[in-house]
C-alpha cells in the first residue's frame, strides 16, 4: 500500500513590515472579505519573497498583477514577480499549523492561470505571525490537496532552470536619462578611487552637458588572468529619436594593463558583430569607435577571454 511522503516545511516570521505593507494594501478596498483576502495574500507574498530572497532570488513587488488596485480590486491575485523569470502565485490558506495534513485542499483561483510560473502553499497561523510554505505546482490546477505539493527544493529548482533558460534583461539607456540606473550600474567614483585614465577616457567621444556615464564590474577573474574588469558605457542624446553611444573596458586595478587579446565586440539584436577590438600589450583600456542608434533599437557588448564570453544587453 502506498503511502504520501510528507516533505519537510520552512517556518516564516511574518514581521511588521510585512503587516504593514499588508494593511497598506488592504486598506484602499472595500467589503470585509475583500479587504481580509488582500490582506491574506499579502502576507503569503511576504513569506514567499523572504524564502526567495534566502535563496538567492530578487523580486519586485511593484511589478505584478497584485500591485496595481484596480486589478487587486476585480480580481484574487497575489503574484510576485521573482526577477528576470516571471510571476509566482502565493496562495494563503488560513489554518493551524496541526490542521495542515492530508485533509487541507490549495485552491487556486480561476484569474491566476495565465502569466504564472508556479504556485505556492502558504499556510497562515490564526494569529497571522508566521507562515509555513507548504509546497508548490509548477502549472495551474483547480484544486490540490496540501499533501500532494511539491517540496521547496524543487521551486528552487524549477526556478533556477527557467533563470537558466531566459534571455539576460536588456539595460534600457534612454532611463539613464531619468536618473534611473538598474542594479550593478553605478557612476565612477562608487565604485573605484578616481584614476586619470577613467576620469579622461571617454573624452576622446562626442560628449555634452546632457552626456550620462555609468560603469558596471565584470567578474572575468577565472577567464582573464585573476582580475575583473570595468565596463563604462556613456550615451549622449542627439538629434530626435537618436542617441549616440560610447564603450570601453578598463582594469579595476590602478595603473594595471588589461590582459593580452581581451575583446571588446558591439552585437546586432540577431547576433551579428558590427565592431570589434582586442587588447595589446599596452593597452590601460580599449574601445569601440563612437555609434550611434535609434530609440527602441537594441544591441549587445561582447566581452570575451580565454574562450568565455560575457554579453551585455541594451536597448536605446
Amino acid at each position: 500500500m502506498s503511502q504520501t511522503v510528507v516533505h519537510p516545511r520552512l517556518t516564516i516570521p511574518l514581521a511588521p513590515a510585512a503587516h504593514r505593507r499588508a494593511q497598506q494594501r488592504s486598506q484602499a478596498h472595500r467589503g470585509q472579505a475583500h479587504v481580509r483576502q488582500v490582506y491574506l495574500n499579502t502576507l503569503a507574498q511576504a513569506a514567499v519573497d523572504r524564502y526567495l530572497g534566502y535563496m538567492g532570488f530578487e523580486t519586485d513587488w511593484e511589478a505584478g498583477d497584485s500591485s496595481d488596485p484596480i486589478l487587486q480590486a476585480l480580481l484574487d491575485v497575489a503574484d510576485l514577480q521573482v526577477c528576470g523569470i516571471g510571476a509566482l502565485e502565493c496562495r494563503p490558506i488560513l489554518m493551524g499549523m496541526e490542521a495542515m495534513g492530508m485533509e487541507a485542499v490549495l485552491t487556486l483561483p480561476p484569474e491566476t492561470q495565465d502569466n504564472r510560473v508556479g504556485y505556492v502553499g502558504v499556510g497562515l497561523e490564526p494569529s497571522l505571525q508566521q507562515a509555513a510554505l507548504l509546497g508548490f505546482v509548477p502549472t495551474y490546477v483547480e484544486t490540490v490537496a496540501i499533501a500532494h505539493l511539491r517540496p521547496l527544493d524543487d521551486l528552487v529548482a524549477h526556478l533556477r532552470q527557467l533563470a537558466d533558460s531566459s534571455p539576460a534583461p536588456r539595460t534600457c539607456l534612454s532611463q539613464w536619462l531619468q536618473g534611473l540606473f538598474p542594479v550593478g550600474w553605478c557612476a565612477l567614483d562608487e565604485l573605484i578611487a578616481p584614476q586619470p585614465q577613467l576620469a579622461g577616457g571617454l573624452r576622446t567621444h562626442p560628449t555634452t552637458e546632457r552626456t550620462v556615464r555609468r560603469a558596471k564590474i565584470l567578474d572575468l577573474t577565472i577567464q582573464v588572468g585573476l582580475q575583473s574588469v570595468l565596463l563604462l558605457v556613456a550615451i549622449t542624446p542627439e538629434q530626435a529619436g537618436t542617441m549616440g553611444v560610447s564603450v570601453q573596458l578598463h582594469p579595476l586595478a590602478m595603473d594595471a594593463r588589461l590582459p593580452l587579446g581581451l575583446r571588446l565586440g558591439l552585437l546586432s539584436e540577431a547576433g551579428e558583430c558590427l565592431q570589434e577590438v582586442r587588447s595589446r600589450p599596452q593597452d590601460h583600456y580599449i574601445q569601440l569607435r563612437y555609434f550611434r542608434g535609434a530609440l527602441g533599437e537594441a544591441f549587445e557588448i561582447l566581452v570575451a577571454a580565454g574562450g568565455v564570453e560575457t554579453v551585455e544587453a541594451f536597448l536605446l
